[in-house]
């Protein structure tokens, strides 16, 4: 990797009964093609680190209607301003937290409070899918 670049992966982990997150291989991923797709029309997504609202639209296009998006700024009337150590919804209230800024969650003051904040606000057999940055050799 050259220097000054940083790699990026996606980390996708689904919630099992008790709520924790697991990392899945890519094979297990594509394995899982034969499981119920976690978009639907009806799914309610959490967008972390939302930005602008870019990422919306691929939701929008990917079939999903309720998208809640959040960032650390305000950037009406797309997403309203909340602490992803501390997201202000219930337990369980998303079928799915999707975050596809890697600064987002690797530059989060406590990233493992932002993970455990995820699985909490996930319901059971959702999924959690967050873009984190790789830290490459020194």
């Amino acid at each position: 990797m050259a220097a000054g670049h940083t790699a990026h992966a996606a980390v996708l982990c689904q919630v099992r009964p008790p709520p924790y997150a697991t990392s899945l291989p890519p094979s297990a991923v594509a394995a899982s093609r034969s499981s119920p797709e976690p978009l639907a029309g009806s799914s309610r997504v959490l967008c972390l680190a939302a930005g602008a609202g870019n990422a919306v639209d691929a939701l929008h296009a990917a079939g999903v209607s309720e998208v809640t998006r959040i960032d650390l700024v305000d950037f009406p009337p797309l997403v309203r301003r909340a602490d992803p150590h501390r997201l202000p919804f219930s337990d369980g209230a998303f079928d799915l937290i999707f975050s596809d800024d890697p600064a987002g969650i690797s530059g989060a003051l406590f990233p493992a409070r932002v993970a455990a904040e995820a699985e909490r606000a996930v319901r059971r057999g959702g999924a959690i899918a967050l873009a984190v940055e790789l830290a490459g050799p020194p």
